[in-house]
């Protein structure tokens, strides 16, 4: 009986090694995920990990793939000579391209945080509020 016991407090005992050890294991790539997501955003490499989790290596990989498009969209914007101005859900500006800052004459820093209704001239005013309800339903609405 004492010879059962004792195989049991070992056999316990292995079984809590092993699973804190694989509690490590799976804790550095689940840590490491902000990381790589602070450094993808920053464009720098990451060290590929040690120890592979494929849920893990799922989320990298679609971050990489969020970041690769989203660079490509950003450099688009910025390199176009069209006006291309963002606007959060109240109506301010927050960004603002060379295109914008040729046709409207405001630097970003001048502009971005002000309302995108200081562009719209006073006679055009009511039909610009009036798409802001379609938009928020989110209608395509074009104007210039």
């Amino acid at each position: 009986m004492a010879f059962t016991l004792r195989g049991g407090w070992v056999a316990l005992g292995l079984s809590i090694l092993a699973a804190a050890l694989m509690a490590a294991r799976i804790a550095k790539p689940v840590a490491n995920l902000s990381r790589y997501a602070t450094s993808l955003a920053q464009g720098q490499k990451v060290e590929p990990e040690k120890y592979h989790i494929t849920e893990i290596e799922n989320v990298k990989t679609s971050l990489n793939a969020a970041m690769t498009k989203s660079a490509r969209l950003t450099t688009l914007v910025a390199s176009s000579g069209d006006a291309v101005i963002g606007v959060d859900l109240n109506g301010n500006i927050e960004a603002w391209n060379k295109g914008a800052e040729t046709l409207f004459g405001y630097s970003a820093d001048d502009i971005i945080g002000k309302p995108k209704s200081i562009l719209v001239p006073q006679d055009l005013r009511a039909e610009f509020d009036a798409q802001r309800p379609k938009i928020l339903a989110g209608e395509i609405v074009r104007a210039e």
